[in-house]
C-alpha cells in the first residue's frame, strides 16, 4: 500500500477488481502529495516496508501532537489513542496528509453529506478528499477513472487563508454585548468607517496575510494575533461559510456530472527543495458555465449547512462572497509581484472572481428571497468596501516589493492547465 505511486500520464483504469481501482485513487493522491515534498518529519523511516499498523500508530502519535498544540485536547497520549484509534482503523487516504488537516476535512465532508441528503442532491460517486498545493485559492474536483470515487483536492493553504481573511473582515464591524448576553454587530456604513479608522493595524494584517501566502507560500507565515472574544464569533461564521462553500463547489461538480467524460488536463507541480516534481492527468471541468453551475450548488450546500448550525443567513452569505473577494485580492497580489502592476490573471477553466461574485449575488436572491437576499448583499458590500479600502494601501507596498526583487512562491506555478 505504501508504494502505490502512479507516475504515468493519462493511464487507463485497470480492468481489475474494485480493490485495484481503489489502489489507483490512493496512488494518485499519494503521488501528487509526494512530488512537492509535503512529507512530514514524522514519516521518516516509514517506507518501504511499513505496515498499516505502523502507519496508524505513527499517525495517531502525530495527530495527538497536532491536536495538543492546537489546544483541542488535553488528554495524555495513551488516553487519546484509546479514544481515537477505533475511528482510524480505516486509514487516511494518504500518508502525506497532515493529520489535523485530515481531521477537519473529514468533519466538513460529513456535514456536507448530511446537507446533500436534506437537499436531495445525489452524487454519482463518493468524493475522496485530500489537500494539495494546487496553485489556486480553492479546490479541484477530478475524475481518476475509478468506478466508485472522485478525487477532490483542496489547496493546503485555503483553510488558513480563510481563517485569517475572516479575521480581517470581522474586525471591521463594531461589536457590543447586550445585557442579555447577545452580541450586537453594527452594520451601518458610518459605524464601519469609524471602526476602520480606529483600527489601522487591520490594513497591515491584510498585507501580511497576502504576502505570506503569495511570497512564502503559507498563509500562517503571517504574524499571529488574538481577536477579541466578541469578534471571534463573527470570524467563525465568515470562515465556516467560506470553507463550506469551497467544499460545496467541488461537490457541485460531482453532483452535476461535470466530471463524466470531461477532457483530461495535466495537473503539474514544481517540487520544493530538491524534489523531483511531476504531473498527472485528471478529468476536470473545462467551462465557465460549469463553474457557475457548481457555484450555485455550492452556495445552496453552504447556506444549508450554516442554517443547520444556527447561523445568520446574512452573515453566512457575506462569508460565501468573501471567497471570491479573497481570490480576487490574491490574484491581484500575485500579478503585482510578477509584473509590478495589476494584470488580470485568468485560469482557462474559471471565470474571473468578480464575475463569479456577481452571479452569486443573483443566486442569493433566488435562494434567500428578494428582501433577505438584498440585505445579505448589502452586508457583503460593506465587507468588500472595507477590504478595498485596505487594498489601496496594500497595492503600492506590493509594487515596492516587486521593485526589490520579491516574486511569488513556486506553489503558484503549480496549476491545472
Amino acid at each position: 500500500m505504501l508504494n502505490w505511486f502512479s507516475k504515468g500520464k493519462g493511464r487507463e483504469a485497470p480492468a481489475a477488481t474494485s480493490k485495484e481501482h481503489w489502489r489507483q485513487v490512493i496512488g494518485d493522491l499519494e503521488y501528487l502529495q509526494k512530488v512537492h515534498a509535503r512529507s512530514h518529519p514524522w514519516l521518516a523511516g516509514m517506507e518501504p516496508g511499513a505496515t498499516d499498523a505502523d502507519f496508524t500508530e505513527q499517525f495517531l502519535v502525530h495527530f495527538h501532537q497536532s491536536m495538543t498544540a492546537a489546544g483541542i485536547t488535553s488528554l495524555p497520549l495513551d488516553a487519546w489513542r484509546k479514544e481515537m484509534e477505533p475511528g482510524f482503523r480505516a486509514r487516511p487516504f494518504s500518508r502525506y496528509e497532515d493529520p489535523l488537516t485530515h481531521f477537519w476535512l473529514q468533519q466538513m465532508q460529513g456535514q456536507l453529506e448530511q446537507s446533500c441528503q436534506r437537499l436531495k442532491i445525489g452524487l454519482p460517486k463518493q468524493p475522496v478528499f485530500g489537500s494539495l498545493q494546487t496553485g489556486r485559492v480553492n479546490g479541484v474536483a477530478a475524475d481518476v477513472d475509478n468506478p466508485s470515487y472522485y478525487l477532490i483536492l483542496i489547496d493546503d493553504g485555503i483553510m488558513g487563508f480563510a481563517n485569517l481573511l475572516s479575521k480581517v473582515a470581522a474586525v471591521s464591524f463594531p461589536v457590543t454585548q447586550a445585557e442579555d448576553g447577545n452580541l450586537n454587530f453594527a452594520t451601518d456604513r458610518d459605524s464601519v468607517v469609524r471602526q476602520r479608522l480606529q483600527s489601522p493595524e487591520t490594513g497591515m494584517r491584510f498585507f501580511d496575510l497576502l504576502t505570506a501566502y503569495a511570497v512564502q507560500g503559507a498563509p500562517h507565515a503571517a504574524q499571529s494575533y488574538l481577536m477579541t472574544t466578541h469578534h471571534t464569533h463573527l470570524v467563525g461564521v465568515f470562515r465556516d461559510a467560506m470553507e463550506f462553500f469551497i467544499f460545496g463547489h467541488e461537490y457541485g461538480h460531482c453532483a452535476a456530472g461535470h466530471l463524466q467524460g470531461a477532457p483530461r488536463m495535466s495537473l503539474s507541480m514544481a517540487a520544493e527543495g530538491n524534489g523531483e516534481g511531476g504531473e498527472i492527468e485528471l478529468r476536470m471541468p473545462e467551462s465557465w458555465e460549469k463553474e457557475l453551475e457548481a457555484d450555485y450548488i455550492g452556495l445552496a450546500l453552504a447556506m444549508d449547512v450554516m442554517r443547520a448550525r444556527g447561523y445568520s443567513p446574512n452573515l453566512s452569505y457575506a462569508g460565501v462572497e468573501l471567497v471570491f473577494t479573497g481570490v480576487d485580492y490574491m490574484q491581484r497580489t500575485l500579478s503585482i509581484l510578477e509584473h509590478g502592476v495589476e494584470q488580470e490573471r485568468l485560469l482557462d477553466t474559471h471565470p474571473p472572481a468578480l464575475i463569479r461574485r456577481e452571479a452569486m449575488r443573483q443566486n442569493a436572491l433566488g435562494l434567500l428571497g428578494e428582501e433577505a437576499g438584498s440585505v445579505a448583499g448589502d452586508l457583503a458590500d460593506i465587507v468588500n468596501d472595507t477590504l478595498e479600502y485596505h487594498w489601496r494601501a496594500v497595492a503600492p507596498a506590493l509594487a515596492r516589493m516587486h521593485a526589490d526583487g520579491y516574486r511569488p512562491h513556486a506553489r503558484w506555478s503549480q496549476k491545472a492547465q
